[in-house]
């Protein structure tokens, strides 16, 4: 049986890779929602998963404990998704 700190350990470097895989599949389903040639309910439907993925990260992150590196990259990216997401609202608000 492995020692609990280790299972922590394990589980922390899991959490960490995930909220930056997220982060990027985050940026990438808005970059999806902006092309015009899709179907409003597309655009409308990664909108929404890029929302979910921003607060799913934003929920976890607490949670866990990331390098320097790790947090500094995550905390550009989520920099970056949040100003787009708030830009598509803005958008999308002035459209309805």
């Amino acid at each position: 049986m492995r020692p609990i700190e280790e299972i922590k350990e394990q589980t922390n470097a899991l959490v960490s890779d995930f909220l930056l895989i997220d982060s990027q599949t985050a940026l990438t389903f808005l970059d999806r929602a902006e092309d015009d040639s899709a179907r409003e309910e597309d655009r409308a439907r990664r909108f929404q998963a890029a929302t979910t993925a921003y607060n799913t990260i934003v929920k976890l992150l607490p949670r866990t404990t990331l390098t320097r590196e790790q947090h500094e990259s995550l905390m550009k990216t989520l920099t970056v998704l949040r100003e787009r997401l708030d830009r598509h609202l803005v958008t999308y608000q002035k459209v309805a």
